[in-house]
This record gives C-alpha cells, structure tokens and sequence, in this order.
C-alpha cells in the first residue's frame, strides 16, 4: 500500500490519511499475535511483504517514513527443525524492528499533528506591522524577523492595490497562504537561509520553495506594511475580530521621517519628481500635512483597539530597545528572545552614524540618527513641518522647536 500526497493537503485530509495508514499498520501487525502473544511462524517460501510508504511531500520539506514486514499466512511446522528454528529466530528479529518502526510511524504522525495544530489560525499570532515610507519600520520589523519562532514578510502589498484586493490578502495572509510574499530575501525563515549574497542557487530555492508549508512551521506570523490604506481599514475588513491578530504600529517623529525623505536626490510629491533643491516650504509642509494626517489617524483609532494595538516609535526603540520590544512582545502574548535583544543592543550602537552610502541599511548608530534631523533639516522646513503637524504633536506630546509654532 502506498500513501503519497504530492499537493500540500488541507489539514483534515492529511489527519484522515494518517489515520487510515496507522490502522493499516494495525491490522498488519495483528496478524503476528495471537491471544496477546506474539505468534512466531515458520518462513514458507512463498511468504510475501506489505510495504507502507507515508509521505507529505511539501517540495524541499518532507515528512518520510517507509518500511516493510513479512506477512506470513501458514501454521509453523509441528517439528521445526534447526533450519526453521532459524527461521522462526529471524521472524522474531522481523517482528522487534517492525516495533520499533511503528514506534517511528507513531512519532511522525505526532509531528504531523504538531505541524498541523501550530499551522490552524487558531493557534497561530499574526502581527501586522504597520509603518509609512522612511518611517524606520525595516529596523522596527527586526525586532520579529531576528526571531527564530516568527516567520516574517517585508511588504507583502507590493502591487497589492485596493481595498478589496488588501482584504483578500489580510485574509489568506492568516492561514499563511497569501498570494503575495514581499521581499523574501529580507526574512530569515524563507525556507533557503539568511541571504548574503545573490547567487542562482539561492534565487532557485526562493522559486521552489513553498512557502506556505515554511510559513506553517511557526507559531507567529509577521508582515511589515507601508502601503496599507489605514489601521481603520484593517478593522473594516473583519481582520481584528481574530482574538490572535495584533496591530503594531512602527511610528517616527514626521521631522524624521521627512529629513529621511529628503536625503534622496529627488523627491516623490503628487505624482511628480522633484529635485531636492527645487524643494520650497510650501511644498514641505504638504508632504507633512499628508502623512501626519495618516499618523494622527491611526494612532488615535489604533488607541481605542485595547489589547490589540500598540505604537512603537523609531526613536524610543533606538535609545532603550530593550524595554520598548518586551512591552511590544508583552502585548502579543510571547516573550522577547534574548536573541532579538542581542541584535537590538549590537545594531542600533554601530560605530556608523550615516546612511549615506546604504539608505536602506540596518547597522548604524541609530540613537544618534533618530535625531539628525534637528542638524540637517533647514529651519524654515522644521517650522513648516510643526505647523501642518501640529494636532498630531499635540496628542504624541511631541516637543516643538520652532516657538511660533508652540501656541
């Protein structure tokens, strides 16, 4: 009898399977006793094998267990001689190793189960990262990838575009069967290792890689987003109804977030690309006014979701990472790995205070990054920004540094 399912099962199929395989083995083995007792057998010639080969083939992962027994149907001889009595002794022999192998059969099938009850979103945390472009969410979201329980997506909604179109994401993204993974090279559970280098190997494995099967393995599920509509629209979808669903927003002083947005030679404004040094204050103090709407907006939506949101600024996780990522694990109901806060403690202290040469980096002297912008940004665009951002410095108790503003 062969078991083969080359197709990921559902979970129901695959426990039927399992069931129908073990009984099978049952029945088997039953024909060995006799009264409780194991009834040992002369070896005819003509004797035959039953061969059980159990099998979930998910591409590169495998859960594999195969063997054979001898499945004798005549009565031993009434005077065995020596030759039969070794035979019986072998039969014996047969009949230890298809214990323990039932043993082993036993032992994948609760591996199965394992994988199964960790993979139903039941028993699975999703956390949906919420951030804005140049926001510092790439250095927030490591505090979940550097976890080696988490199975991490960076930005997912990549030409995810629509509120409908983003509901049917979020809403596959929870039985780790989205129709779009991000970045993969960004998580360190794809399945092919922590990327270093792009090499045919590694771009091979991101293609044959399934990737649902690698996301059933963990027990949280985390995906970075900039390009949400709104943590509104996560509630509008149905999506916080899940009691195991988490919001973290990743937030950033708009002073920041815009300084960083400026370091580009060119900068994205109504559709347009502006030169850096066509830039006035005017057009400053929009960019500002749009995203502070957007975090003024979330935050205070994001703080009537008790025990289901939590903020997490850029700026307090550079200065004591420690202390702002277990308050954000306490939320989602895990314990902080020391090895997140191993990563936090050499990441965020690195002797490099620029990301001049690598903007998307992830090793600098963040404490003092996070506030650069009060050196490099012009003051007339510090002042624009406080006066479009000001209902939003009012709630976050933001200081103001242009005292016009502060009124």
């Amino acid at each position: 009898m062969t078991w083969r399912e080359n197709m990921s099962p559902s979970p129901t199929t695959t426990i039927l399977l399992t069931l129908i395989a073990l009984l099978n083995i049952y029945l088997v083995l039953a024909s060995f006793q006799n009264n409780g007792m194991i009834r040992l057998r002369e070896m005819p010639d003509d004797y035959f094998t039953v061969t059980l080969n159990a099998q979930i083939s998910r591409d590169n992962t495998a859960i594999t267990n195969s063997f054979t027994w001898p499945y004798v149907a005549a009565e031993p001889s009434a005077n065995p001689s020596p030759k039969n009595l070794d035979r019986t002794l072998q039969q014996f022999e047969n009949v230890l190793e298809t214990s323990q192998q039932l043993e082993n059969v036993l032992e994948t099938s609760q591996k199965l189960q394992n994988l199964l009850e960790m993979g139903s979103e039941e028993n699975r945390t999703v956390v949906l990262l919420v951030s804005d472009y140049r926001s510092g969410s790439s250095l927030l979201g490591e505090m979940f990838n550097q976890n080696d329980d988490v199975f991490y997506l960076f930005e997912p909604l990549l030409g995810v575009v629509g509120p409908r179109a983003q509901k049917r994401f979020l809403e596959r993204l929870l039985s780790c069967n989205p129709l779009h993974w991000g970045f993969l090279r960004r998580s360190r559970q794809s399945g092919c290792g922590e990327f270093t280098e792009e090499t045919p190997d590694y771009r091979n494995c991101l293609k044959n890689t399934n990737r649902t099967a690698e996301c059933l393995k963990y027990g949280i599920t985390v995906a970075k987003f900039i390009r949400l509509r709104g943590i509104e629209s996560i509630q509008d979808f149905g999506i916080l109804d899940k009691p195991n669903v988490f919001v973290v927003h990743s937030f950033r002083d708009p002073r920041g977030t815009i300084n960083s947005r400026l370091s580009y030679d060119v900068v994205n404004y109504n559709g347009k690309k502006i030169p850096r040094d066509g830039l006035t204050e005017e057009i400053v103090g929009n960019i500002a006014n749009s995203l502070c709407w957007r975090y003024y907006n979330d935050s205070v939506f994001g703080d009537s979701l008790p025990n289901k949101y939590t903020r997490v600024t850029y700026e307090d996780v550079c200065t004591d990472p420690e202390t702002n990522i277990r308050h954000v694990y306490k939320m989602i109901g895990h314990e902080a790995p020391q090895r997140v806060l191993d990563w936090f403690a050499q990441h965020t202290h690195a002797h490099s205070i620029s990301a001049k040469d690598d903007k998307m980096g992830l090793e600098r002297n963040s404490a003092l990054t996070a506030v650069r912008w009060k050196e490099e940004l012009p003051r007339e665009f510090i002042c624009a920004i406080e006066k479009n951002c000001r209902q939003l410095m009012d709630y976050l108790q933001l200081e103001y540094t242009c005292s016009d503003n502060n009124m």
